[in-house]
């Protein structure tokens, strides 16, 4: 049969996490994590009879980093991401291309009894 449209055949997600208090002082907190995604190649157009290649998105791998630290007392906390850290062309579901690697950073600071 015909593979459905914008439908993946096959997708794949792993994810190491790392998780540690008193990194470097008593009650901070440290936090890692590396994410993967697969997908499959498949077609974003309903094709029959004829094989065209440019209605396929091609395979896609997707590694992503996360970290964060919170300073002692839980009040403030720093974290970045790098999302697509190996730069690789990815795809939405009708073959346009997506920004490659991208950064964000945030600092945060937690109110208590107000």
């Amino acid at each position: 049969g015909t593979a459905n449209p914008n439908t993946p055949d096959f997708i794949a997600f792993g994810r190491l996490d790392f998780n540690t208090s008193d990194l470097f002082s008593d009650g901070d907190g440290f936090r890692a994590s590396l994410q993967h995604y697969f997908v499959e190649t498949f077609n974003f157009i309903f094709e029959a009879p004829n094989f065209n290649p440019d209605n396929w998105v091609p395979v896609q791998h997707r590694t992503n980093l996360s970290v964060s630290y919170t300073l002692p007392e839980a009040k403030w906390s720093f974290s970045g991401n790098v999302f697509n850290i190996l730069d690789n062309q990815l795809f939405d579901n009708f073959a346009i291309p997506r920004p490659g690697r991208q950064f964000n950073f945030r600092i945060s600071y937690r109110l208590d009894n107000f």
